[in-house]
């Protein structure tokens, strides 16, 4: 036998022998109270379950972005870290979907993506492309309903040549014919698909049956699509690109004279818009009419179920009142009253849930599940049912400490990372929330009432005034409640 098999033969038989023998004691190093300490103490005093562990509550706070504001008036939210060597930024800005001309409707994320993939007057499509590689970087440009957002990720030793591509990204597009069309081309494909499903027909039918002629329900069409011409996304470049309406949250491994100073140099001479921008649609009569809809799609045993109507303003404490109430209607994953009713109990739906989104006036309170055909009014009027509840009767104190627990946990995704933070700040800046709305949110949930959820539920939801719409095959579905009506037929366009 070799030495090398002796040395194999000892090894193997010191780890079998491991694998048998008690672990050792082990204090780290330099630690002499941590080698003499005590023995556990008997099971006696110690909690019999996890549920029984008790902690001291840990103080928590965040950092601050400091703000600044350049002398083009783009302001900054910022915040400094070092420990990875990466720049991560993320402006939003004016404009959107809301603002796209009569018969131009998809204008704003066309414009944008154009921004982004179209090249720059010195660079071509492909050359910035190369550009970005060639430092590992990226650079976004896109469009949302009511605002517009571009971003940047560099590695810091790219930073300043991440700059310059991200600021003539911004400023000089180019808008490449040949890429144009291929975009156009591919936003044309993704439009027809939706067509081919019932969630995407259910997608573009809920809007305007619940905004009707504002442009909150506009739609994209293949014909407003195919209308969109260069021309337009330059005009629509000239419009909304402008210094003053962005805020840039920028968090990384940079030093803050050093960026702002960089900043500064890139867009200087950046002109501002020749007449003040809108921030947001004109507001509107928030109606609460009600609605019974269907569309019909032969064939189909599934029904696709959407109901909803106006919810309470954005920024206000309310909101954050009725984010607490709808987690326990709908919004609490597995353990809120319409999962445990309508999927649990009766087993009529996969998935069932309720929400709320986002927007100046205030957003849409939406519920919806998908159900089979023959169980389709069963689902929609326990729904109702739940929804109605909600403001006839007290929630639980179990369930109201359930549903604050998940807010308040969920809190670290806000603040994840530098980046994610600085972000937050900017964005509710562009939004309009009074000021310390980060540091007072929590306080906000954890002050919410059994009396609380039942006001803002009385005030908020109205299940007279939901609108109600189905993608399914009505000839498969089961007797509509009285009190619905006759459904009438929405056209799919």
């Amino acid at each position: 036998m070799t030495d090398h098999d002796r040395r194999l033969r000892f090894a193997a038989a010191l780890a079998a022998a491991s694998l048998f023998a008690a672990p050792p004691t082990v204090a780290l190093a330099g630690d002499a109270a941590a080698a003499a300490a005590p023995a556990p103490a008997p099971a006696g005093d110690r909690p019999v379950h996890p549920k029984d562990l008790r902690f001291s509550e840990q103080p928590f706070s965040f950092p601050h972005s400091v703000r600044v504001v350049l002398s083009s008036g783009m302001v900054l939210h910022l915040i400094e870290d070092r420990s990875l060597p990466i720049v991560d930024a993320s402006a939003v800005f004016r404009g959107g979907a809301v603002f796209d001309p009569e018969g131009k409707e998809g204008l704003a994320s066309l414009a944008c993506g154009m921004v982004r993939t179209g090249g720059t007057a010195t660079l071509s499509p492909d050359e910035l492309d190369e550009a970005l590689d060639l430092v590992a970087g990226s650079v976004s440009v896109g469009a949302s309903q009511e605002n517009l957002a571009a971003g940047f990720s560099f590695l810091s030793k790219d930073l300043d040549r991440g700059l310059e591509i991200f600021a003539d990204v911004l400023r000089n597009p180019r808008f490449d014919e040949g890429r144009f069309q291929q975009t156009k081309a591919l936003s044309l494909q993704g439009l027809q698909r939706q067509f081919q499903s019932p969630g995407g027909v259910l997608g573009r039918v809920f809007g305007p049956a619940i905004h009707g002629s504002h442009p909150y329900g506009a739609l994209v069409t293949a014909k407003s699509l195919g209308s969109i011409t260069v021309e337009d996304l330059k005009a629509f470049h000239a419009r909304w690109f402008h210094p003053e309406s962005f805020i840039l949250s920028v968090a990384g491994d940079f030093d803050r004279e050093a960026l702002v100073a960089k900043l500064e140099k890139v867009f200087e001479g950046w002109p501002k818009a020749a007449e003040p921008l809108p921030k947001w649609p004109a507001p509107f009569e928030r109606k609460y009419e009600g609605g019974h809809f269907v569309v019909p799609m032969a064939g189909v045993t599934q029904t696709n179920i959407r109901m909803g109507h106006w919810g309470p303003p954005q920024n206000s404490e309310d909101r954050v009142r009725f984010d607490v109430a709808n987690l326990i209607l709908g919004g609490g994953s597995f353990w809120s009253r319409m999962t445990k009713v309508i999927r649990t109990k009766e087993g009529l739906a996969y998935s069932v849930w309720s929400g709320l989104g986002r927007a100046s006036q205030g957003g849409v309170f939406m519920a919806g599940t998908e159900t089979k055909a023959a169980s389709t009014y069963r689902a929609v009027t326990l729904m109702r049912q739940l929804i109605a509840q909600m403001r006839e009767e007290d929630v639980t104190e179990e369930e109201l400490q359930q549903a604050k627990d998940s807010i308040l946990n969920g809190f670290v995704a806000v603040i994840e990372s530098p980046a994610a933070l600085a972000s937050q700040y900017a964005t509710l800046e562009f939004k309009e929330y009074p000021e310390g709305w980060l540091d007072r949110y929590r306080d906000i949930v954890r002050s919410v009432t059994v009396a609380d959820v039942r006001r803002v539920a009385r005030e908020y939801l109205r299940p007279e005034g939901l609108v109600l719409v189905m993608v399914g095959d009505p000839s498969l579905f089961d007797a509509a409640p009285e009190e619905l009506g006759p459904a009438k037929e929405l056209p799919v366009r």
